[in-house]
């Protein structure tokens, strides 16, 4: 949903339109649930601060402030609640789940098999980065936010989070050619 039908919705959320309401939190929930995913790599777990990242959404969205980006303030606050999480369980790394996987209707017995190792291999990957790589990765490719976007939503500088994301990159491509 691009970021002017977002901003709709807001707007008829705050009016009191509860399909509105309902659209939005459809949209929040797909959104909030891939990247908690891809950081926390734990089905359970994303499910779970999806749940209390929605609740947040829906309490505080009088709160927004129209004119900066709801996909960055969304999360934002999932961002917030996983390093909540981390540090009430005091864990450097969830563990990796096996992925369930669809195969497209045209697609045949064999490049199923072969895209669901290949994206087996890449998850498997970014599970062993570092929290505050797979943090920064996820948010800038699951959650589509620019840099800019991830340094303010995390409280670091730029630099840190473009050396960072760097890092995390080299680091999935030693793992994904070593792999091979």
């Amino acid at each position: 949903m691009n970021e002017t039908k977002v901003n709709e919705l807001v707007s008829q959320c705050k009016a009191g339109s509860a399909e509105a309401l309902e659209k939005l939190l459809r949209w929040v929930v797909s959104l909030v649930h891939k990247t908690l995913f891809g950081m926390a790599r734990n089905h359970d777990l994303a499910e779970e601060l999806t749940q209390e990242v929605a609740e947040v959404v829906v309490t505080r969205l009088a709160s927004y402030k129209s004119g900066t980006r709801f996909r960055q303030w969304v999360l934002t606050i999932a961002a917030n609640r996983f390093k909540d999480h981390l540090r009430r369980k005091k864990l450097l790394r969830e563990p990796c789940e096996k992925l369930d996987h669809i195969a497209a209707k045209n697609e045949s017995p064999s490049l199923a098999t072969e895209r669901m190792a290949r994206q087996q291999e890449l998850w498997q990957a970014i599970s062993q980065l570092k929290t505050e790589e797979r943090t920064i990765f996820c948010l800038r490719h699951v959650g589509e936010l620019s840099f800019k976007e991830i340094a303010k939503t995390l409280g670091k500088p730029l630099g840190t989070v473009l050396s960072t994301q760097h890092r995390a990159m080299t680091q999935l491509a030693k793992k994904l050619k070593n792999d091979r």
